[in-house]
């Protein structure tokens, strides 16, 4: 009988333990804004290389006068 009343107090202090709680939900919330960084980054990477593209062709494309007529 003493062998299962430690086991039964054993389990409660194991749930009733929020130690490494904290630890974990930092662990996630970093992984989070990691994914999150990396997968804004990877839109934006494609789409700037167009923007700078169509900047490229106006700047190129662009007459600069050389006189005040």
């Amino acid at each position: 009988m003493m062998k299962s009343d430690t086991h039964i107090q054993r389990l409660g202090r194991f749930f009733g333990e929020e130690d490494g709680a904290v630890t974990t939900d930092w662990v996630m919330l970093t992984a989070l804004v990691i994914g999150l960084a990396l997968a804004t980054h990877t839109v934006w990477r494609s789409s700037a290389g167009e923007i700078s593209n169509d900047i490229a062709s106006t700047a190129s494309d662009y007459q600069i006068k050389t006189s005040f007529d």
